[in-house]
């Protein structure tokens, strides 16, 4: 190590931990976490909004494959927790990061790696967090007010509060929220276990009769269901659901008793387990095909009223908390390295720096002051807040509330974040020369008016281009995934940068059940979303004919997906 300037001389090598000891800056370190307190952020850390994504994977698989291929993609995932925590006490017994453990494993490299992979996971995360509190916020304003006011203007509601939580340093003072997001979520869960045990169909909902994949998918009338990839990409949200793992080493290192950790870790993902095969087996036991990535949204269909609202209230208080949990880890790893290369102390020369800043001294000087009789006394919260005001806390607030902001301002600017999570997987494949092959996908379909309400293209009774009775299914992203996407080879004979003559791609005549369905559609504004070339399109199912349009033409008018290609 190089011998510091004469001005230095007298200040140790690490400034932070140095000046902790000497009672200068976080002189009231936090204590430890108890084990309760890990089961707690444990639970939250894997109990998020990917959870009421399960119904969906579990009923485009079945009732049968779905539980087995999850079974066998969750205990991938806790052994490879345990395995990570593992490894990191055979390297060492102290606190050790996963940049750390990375590079005594796989080097400098690995650990510049795997930083750069936890940090945009966990960003990623906590950007699709404002996007999901805010959809639920919207989803339950009463119509009007929901055409008048979008979604990106109650993110901007919403980033108060979660900036205030990303100023919280420790995860022992993230508890009390963690509590709280547990039991929002545990709530919000009850609700969906009420109803789906209650619930008691016209019809009975039938079950295939032999545990094979052909019968799970006959039944569920699903054409995606016939290959081994297809159906391991169904249950890639239950990977997401299991969000966590980013929180297991810090855990484990603020942890009282280390020696307990892997034993809490392996019967807390077991619990996590057994209410993950219930919530994703029960509902589609009671309600059959699920059509809906969000299990609130298709409440809405069997359950209207307040239940629904109250379970899209706790989802979003859920979220909201959570976001503190999962930015920890992003900032353990940006913190330590802006600290490393003096970006948090560029200009301390002495431990007078590290003090409290002036106006905070004398704050504190007069407290005795303020403290007389016939005064109120300071407050000790903030009394101690006061006693943080160092260069160094400030500069770290700072940085987390440009962080935070940063955050707030993609989710605002971009329509779509889920597919901003894909980019760099997008750009990749978008390098088309001429006369390329483009595949026009075909997503899902719900009301305008009501954005969280999507179901999959294929449930109205659309044409099918000849050879694609069975529509070709597309390999999901992550953040197609977190979308709760379900893409279909549309049939359309497309190349990049030529015209294509108008064709006749299929032609239909509807019974009188499927002509109500496109009627209902119409009638509630339902829009389409496709995909060409990862970008996505939208446009009107159909449109209802004003009074002084031409009077042979039907009232209900369905708009053509090429024509929307063409005029996109």
């Amino acid at each position: 190590m190089k011998p510091h300037p004469p001005k230095f001389r007298n200040m140790p090598s690490d400034v932070p931990a140095a000046a902790e000891a000497g009672g200068l800056v976080a002189s009231n370190k936090p204590p430890l976490l108890s084990t309760w307190e890990v089961v707690l952020h444990l639970l939250k850390g894997c109990i998020g909004a990917g959870a009421l994504s399960l119904p969906y994977a579990f009923a485009k698989v079945g009732v049968v494959a779905g539980p087995v291929l999850y079974l066998g993609v969750v205990v991938i995932c806790i052994y490879n927790m345990d395995l990570l925590v593992h490894c990191k006490q055979k390297v060492s017994a102290d606190g050790m990061s996963f940049g750390d453990v990375a590079q005594h494993i796989l080097g400098r490299r690995g650990k510049t790696i795997v930083n750069v992979f936890l940090v945009t996971t966990q960003l990623s995360f906590c950007c699709v967090y404002f996007t999901v509190v805010a959809t639920n916020l919207h989803a339950i304003l009463p119509s009007r007010v929901a055409q008048d006011f979008h979604e990106r203007q109650l993110i901007l509601l919403v980033f108060p509060v979660a900036l205030g939580l990303s100023w919280i340093r420790s995860l022992h003072h993230i508890t009390p929220f963690s509590a709280l997001a547990n039991g929002a979520m545990f709530l919000g869960i009850g609700i969906v276990f009420y109803y789906s045990a209650t619930y008691v169909p016209a019809t009975p909902v039938p079950l295939p009769t032999a545990c094979t994949w052909t019968s799970v998918a006959e039944f569920y009338g699903n054409p995606c269901i016939r290959t081994t990839l297809c159906r391991m990409i169904r249950v890639g949200t239950a990977v997401y659901s299991f969000e966590g793992i980013g929180l297991v080493l810090p855990l484990e290192k603020d942890m009282q008793d280390k020696d307990r950790f892997r034993q809490v870790l392996r019967w807390t993902m077991w619990f996590v387990l057994t209410l993950f095969l219930c919530l994703g087996e029960l509902p589609v036991l009671a309600f059959g095909v699920i059509d809906n990535g969000s299990m609130t949204a298709v409440l809405q269909q069997y359950v209207p009223g307040w239940p629904v609202a109250l379970a899209n209230v706790l989802l979003a208080m859920a979220c909201l908390f959570t976001f503190p949990i999962q930015l920890y880890p992003a900032l353990e790893v940006l913190e330590k390295l802006l600290l490393r290369h003096g970006y948090f102390t560029p200009s301390i020369h002495s431990y007078d720096d590290l003090a409290p800043l002036p106006v905070t001294q004398w704050l504190l000087h007069n407290k005795s002051t303020a403290n007389s009789p016939g005064t109120s006394p300071t407050p000790q919260v903030l009394e101690d807040a006061l006693k943080q005001t160092t260069q160094y806390e400030v500069r770290r607030t700072m940085f987390r509330s440009m962080l935070c902001t940063t955050l707030m301002l993609v989710a605002v600017c971009v329509p779509n974040v889920g597919l901003l999570i894909s980019l760099f997987g997008a750009v990749g494949s978008s390098m088309l020369a001429p006369k390329d092959e483009v595949v026009a996908w075909v997503n899902k379909i719900g009301p305008f008016n009501n954005p969280q309400e999507t179901y999959t293209y294929n449930s109205l009774p659309f044409c099918k281009a000849d050879g694609l009775e069975l529509p070709e299914a597309h390999a999901l992203g992550i953040g197609e995934i977190l979308e709760g996407n379900e893409l279909f080879n549309s049939g359309m004979q497309l190349q990049f940068g030529v015209d294509s003559p108008k064709t006749t791609l299929c032609s239909q005549v509807f019974s009188g059940t499927e002509a109500q369905k496109f009627i209902d559609a119409v009638d509630e504004h339902y829009w389409y979303q496709m995909s060409v070339d990862d970008l996505p399109v939208w446009g009107l199912v159909g449109r209802v004919v004003a009074a002084d349009d031409d009077p042979d033409i039907l009232n209900e008018v369905l708009a053509s997906p090429s024509s929307v290609l063409a005029s996109s």
